[in-house]
């Protein structure tokens, strides 16, 4: 199955960041959802926060979630928070 492609650009701060991930609230259930990070330059703790609300939900709606190219930026907020090991199970394998 090919997965669908969230890919936010740019700044994903609290200002932007609810833009991107709306799109996954309209996909059927059982989507395989692919958040590719590769194109953001800019990001805050709400950046995270949407990726675990998009997580969460779309677990509610059967879908699978898999991150990649999470940013280096990014990388100290999942550690901050204790969400390293998740969000790295999340880039090798899905939710």
């Amino acid at each position: 199955m090919v997965a669908h492609v969230i890919a936010p650009t740019g700044s994903l701060t609290m200002a932007t960041a609810a833009r991107p991930f709306r799109a996954i609230e309209k996909l059927p259930r059982g989507t395989d959802i692919l958040i590719d990070l590769s194109g953001v330059e800019r990001a805050d703790s709400s950046a995270l926060a949407l990726v675990i609300a998009a997580v969460q939900n779309g677990r509610k709606a059967g879908q699978t979630i898999r991150l990649s190219a999470l940013p280096d930026h990014i990388k100290p907020f999942t550690e901050i928070y204790g969400l390293a090991e998740a969000f790295d199970r999340l880039a090798q394998s899905g939710a």
